[in-house]
């Protein structure tokens, strides 16, 4: 299974819609989208890129944060 795939699987596993994902992370609908298809936006008269992996490493740190959400976890800065 690729990075997008799983990401993919993972919001729809947890019952959240791209929407929902979006209000938790800061990522806008579309953004979540170009994600699940491991590419970025084509820019105009260009063919999408391959997503970069310090780009999946703040998308999958996002989601970790929502994880602990969904799981009791709120976050705290510990101080």
């Amino acid at each position: 299974m690729t990075e997008h795939q799983k990401a993919k699987a993972w919001r729809i596993n947890r019952n959240l819609t791209r929407e929902k994902l979006s209000e938790l992370t800061g990522y806008s609908p579309e953004s979540i989208y170009w994600f699940e298809q491991g590419t970025t936006p084509p820019a105009k008269g260009r063919r999408p890129k391959k997503t970069e992996p310090w780009v999946w490493l703040r998308y999958q740190r996002c989601c970790a944060g929502v994880e602990a959400e969904i799981a009791g976890r709120p976050f705290t800065w510990g101080v």
